[in-house]
């Protein structure tokens, strides 16, 4: 090979020699930005918070309750909560107290055929279905005025009316009558009433109770309450597993953990995604260092020749002197 073909030979191998070490360059910064990506995917894999299953054991509560059987706080108890004050030994507690109390409705009556004053205090009134009614004077008018009226929300029977009773024996329950009604009744200018039914029913409402004073038993279980009204009321107590609870703990944490295990897949498919592309790079990097050693070869051996050549030229004028 001649001079000349070898220094373009040796420009062409330096030449591409140089762009297969740009070419190594380029691809280990990319190596080093995927590897940097790699650990922030590790390091945010590392911070995710991993739900925790509920324990059942954590769900089984204890209720409390009790029972006041006489003045105006009589009723059934349920302990909602209980707080000690600060700085004492009472404690103020939250509660539902549900008590039997009455209460009213009004209702218009079938039609009365026919109304009779019986003479003894006692009015028989006839349907016309064929039926009949017996009222009888009651003596405690004004207590069953305000039940009505308190039920109803209204002043629909006035103060101070005379009412007249009666019993259904098949529901127990007792409708009233008022005289002023009655009346019409038999004067025939009327042939219906306001029929009032009055009867018990239960209610609840929330207590704040201050200053109460509690036991407890040596597991630490409330025996009994006494508060200014009461005292060393037996406290009842049972446990049960709180199934509601537990089952909507156990919605949120199969949703979290759902959610949880989604991200973890995302994670790992992007870091083999990440890890492919490193191998691919690698093997690219392991042909441009095949490719690099072959120029470095032959880049050897062609400036030997180039030398060989500068050598034999030198000779020529030598001997041509």
């Amino acid at each position: 090979m001649g001079l000349a073909a070898c220094q373009a030979r040796y420009l062409s191998i330096t030449a591409r020699k140089t762009n297969v070490e740009y070419e190594a360059l380029q691809i280990n910064q990319q190596r080093t930005s995927l590897a940097t990506r790699t650990s922030e995917i590790y390091n945010k894999l590392c911070s995710l918070d991993q739900p925790v299953q509920p324990s059942p054991v954590d769900y089984y509560k204890t209720d409390y309750s009790y029972s006041v059987t006489s003045g105006d706080e009589s009723g059934n108890y349920t302990i909602d909560s209980y707080v000690k004050n600060t700085g004492a030994d009472t404690y103020t507690v939250y509660a539902t107290r549900t008590y039997d109390t009455q209460t009213a409705s009004r209702t218009t009556s079938s039609q009365v055929t026919n109304a009779i004053d019986n003479g003894d205090g006692t009015f028989t009134l006839t349907f016309a279905d064929g039926s009949q009614k017996i009222y009888s004077t009651t003596s405690n008018s004004q207590t069953i005025i305000d039940i009505i009226n308190k039920a109803l929300g209204t002043q629909a029977i006035p103060d101070g009316e005379q009412l007249y009773q009666y019993t259904d024996t098949d529901s127990g329950n007792v409708h009233y009558l008022t005289n002023t009604e009655l009346q019409e009744l038999l004067a025939g200018t009327a042939t219906t009433y306001n029929d009032y039914s009055v009867y018990k029913t239960s209610a609840t409402e929330k207590v704040t109770i201050n200053d109460a004073s509690l036991e407890f038993d040596t597991t630490g279980r409330l025996t009994k309450i006494s508060t200014p009204d009461y005292t060393n009321v037996e406290v009842n107590s049972t446990t049960q597993f709180d199934e509601i609870a537990y089952q909507q703990a156990m919605k949120v944490y199969n949703a979290k953990q759902a959610d949880y295990d989604s991200e973890v897949k995302r994670l790992q498919n992007e870091t083999n995604r990440i890890q492919q592309q490193d191998k691919t790079l690698e093997l690219k990097l392991d042909q441009l260092d095949t490719e690099q050693q072959t120029l470095k070869t032959e880049l050897e051996s062609v400036t030997k020749l180039l030398d060989d050549n500068v050598k034999n030229i030198f000779n020529t004028f030598n001997s041509s002197g």
